[in-house]
């Protein structure tokens, strides 16, 4: 039975028995966060800025541990991985729309698992379908973006169909995209936004071994 040691918010050390994660490729099991510390994740600005229009989510984002990894699973609900560049530099909001956490379904990937191009077409999607007035819908979605790189323990990038390309790659610098990581939760007053009615999450919260 395979044994995982992790952190806990605070960086106490805790075990998790069952899970392996020998199929994480190895660029990506090497790299620990960048925002290890409170002072780190504060010079990211206060979190309400990042909250959709119109919610009464409140969120709180919370440093790794230095032995911590992007792909960890957590022991219940308590959080979420994010790259920050996502909602700094792309625009994306918290709480995540009904597409957007219908492409994570879709795709079986939590959010950190698609590359942040990835991010940046649904984003450009949703924008291009609300200049039209229509909803965005899943099927036209992957009528032109096709996601490439699953079952490889990596970063899934999504691509545009050939022939089908609506936008150009997002082509701002992601040098260290990969370590720019860090968790994102609701404050411990709050039922969290990340699961349904019924406590069932919303979209994938941490990384499949075999995304779709």
């Amino acid at each position: 039975m395979a044994v995982n040691r992790q952190t806990d918010e605070n960086g106490k050390p805790i075990v998790v028995v069952g899970e392996d994660y020998s199929w994480v490729k190895g660029e990506v099991r090497d790299l620990a966060s960048m925002f290890v510390d409170s002072e780190s994740v504060e010079e990211i600005g206060d979190p309400s800025k990042f909250v959709r229009e119109g919610s009464e989510v409140k969120l709180r984002f919370l440093p790794c541990g230095e032995n911590e990894r992007i792909y960890f699973r957590g022991l219940g609900w308590e959080h979420f991985y994010m790259y920050t560049t996502v909602f700094l530099d792309i625009g994306v909001r918290f709480p995540f729309t009904k597409f957007e956490c219908g492409v994570l379904n879709q795709l079986k990937c939590a959010p950190t698992q698609i590359h942040p191009n990835a991010w940046a077409f649904i984003r450009g999607f949703e924008i291009l379908m609300e200049y039209l007035g229509t909803t965005p819908l899943l099927e036209v979605f992957f009528s032109f973006f096709q996601a490439k790189g699953v079952r490889k323990g990596g970063v899934v990038t999504v691509n545009s169909m050939q022939g089908r390309a609506l936008f150009g790659l997002y082509r701002q610098s992601y040098k260290d995209f990969k370590q720019m990581y860090i968790k994102v939760g609701c404050v411990e007053e709050q039922f969290p936004f990340y699961l349904d009615e019924f406590g069932l999450e919303r979209f994938p919260l941490y990384w499949y071994s075999e995304p779709v």
